[in-house]
């Protein structure tokens, strides 16, 4: 009678299974939670060792019979068959009755050298989860240490830049510098006012002095000329005084001595006019020097109060030039903050772009033992024909290819961020 155990898949589906829900608990814990070290690497070996002991444990769970066996089995078979049709139960536990539970001598060495094929390649594909997980486990303990490293980065250049700006009082100081700027301004406003309300009122007055001293002058002139009128008619009579008395000889010398005086009154006249024109002439002189020093001093009086409304634009301007200076450091300061921390978040992102990677190549070893436990429940042992079983080197090819993005330390040496 043939060698029929039960199918492969029967005895080890249990412990299989185990070890690969393990093994995806694992690696999805590592992607959720961060690195865990220690973790995959435990999920494979426990894997590895359940599937082992199992396989030992179906091995040598069959009994060696010995030469004389198959004579004494078949008397002792009849009665076990017949207890078997009588109990339902027992025939569902123990198989039919062509029996499965019967053990050869020896396996064919066609099947050894499949199984062998199978188990080489089984063991490759340990070696290989075993090495991905592994390296998993460590790239992703490398980003996640390089996530808190340019955390650090970040938090660093962030502090400095606002102590910077606590310690250079940024609004203070440009609450005061515009402070400052609004009060020159109304200063400023107030004294160009007052300015010109002076320079009106100056002007106003000017007129009228000059007014009054046209006025003024004008009435002298007038007085002048009579007085001149009067001395040249008081010389015309007198000189006809003069003629009458020369007419008269002895009788009109009295009449020559009042003609005289009249003629020296006429002349004191008429020097008194000149006098008083000379004067007048003096005065108008007088005027102009002193309205000339009037207009000089409020020149200067103008010239002066010109030179404060100057002083408060040019320190007005000198609050500006500090505003915008102030500014200006603040801002290139701002720039080369923003510049340091622009790196580290760059290697923040690809660190943290990187965990897909990683949760590609868990996927990849999933798909990977998928393929593994359909390999195992091809595998039927029952069936003697080994070319009817799967091909190790097609399942070889498939354990064994590569994931679908290189290994962290490649891709870091090459600064390249993976967009996914």
């Amino acid at each position: 009678m043939a060698w029929a155990p039960p199918p492969l898949a029967l005895r080890w589906s249990g412990p299989l299974c185990a070890g690969l829900s393990a093994l995806v608990l694992a690696g999805a814990g590592t992607v959720a939670f961060g690195p865990v070290p220690g973790v995959a690497a435990l999920a494979v070996l426990g894997f590895a060792a359940n599937w082992g002991a199992s396989w030992v444990s179906a091995v040598l769970s069959r009994p060696s019979p010995s030469p004389e066996a198959p004579a004494h089995r078949a008397p002792a078979e009849a009665p076990q068959a017949e207890s078997r049709q009588d109990d339902p139960g027992a025939q569902e536990a123990t198989g039919p009755a062509t029996g499965h539970a019967a053990v050869p001598a020896e396996i064919p060495a066609e099947i050894q050298a499949t199984l062998a094929d199978h188990l080489a390649v089984y063991d490759r594909l340990f070696e290989r989860a075993a090495t991905d997980t592994a390296s998993v486990t460590t790239e992703t303990e490398a980003a996640a240490y390089d996530i808190m490293t340019s955390l650090r980065e970040v938090d660093g250049a962030m502090s400095e830049l606002l102590a910077f700006l606590d310690l250079s009082g940024s609004n203070t100081r440009v609450v005061e510098i515009v402070d400052q700027t609004d009060q020159q301004l109304t200063e400023n406003r107030q004294l160009i006012g007052d300015f010109l309300v002076r320079r009106d009122e100056d002007v106003v007055t000017c007129r009228q002095r000059l007014d009054e001293l046209d006025v003024a002058t004008a009435q002298l002139t007038r007085a002048t000329d009579g007085v001149q009128a009067i001395a040249r008619q008081t010389n015309l009579l007198a000189l006809n005084a003069t003629i009458e008395a020369a007419r008269a000889e002895k009788a009109g010398a009295g009449f020559a001595v009042v003609a005289r005086e009249v003629k020296e009154l006429s002349s004191a006249s008429a020097g008194t006019a000149t006098r008083i024109a000379q004067d007048l002439a003096s005065l108008r002189v007088s005027i102009r020097e002193n309205f000339a020093s009037l207009v000089t001093d409020r020149v200067e009086s103008e010239r002066g109060e010109l030179m404060k409304i100057a002083s408060a634009i040019a320190s007005l301007t000198e609050n500006m030039e500090r505003l915008v200076a102030h500014q200006r450091d603040t801002l290139v300061k701002v720039q080369e903050e923003s510049a340091r921390i622009a790196q580290p978040i760059v290697r923040l992102i690809g660190s943290i772009q990187f965990q897909d990677v990683t949760r590609q190549r868990l996927q990849h070893l999933e798909g990977i033992f998928a393929a593994a436990r359909t390999h195992l429940h091809a595998l039927d042992l029952s069936n003697p024909l080994t070319k009817s079983w799967p091909d190790a080197r097609s399942f070889a090819e498939i354990a064994l290819s590569e994931g679908p993005s290189p290994p962290r330390s490649a891709a870091k040496q090459n600064n390249d961020i993976e967009l996914f």
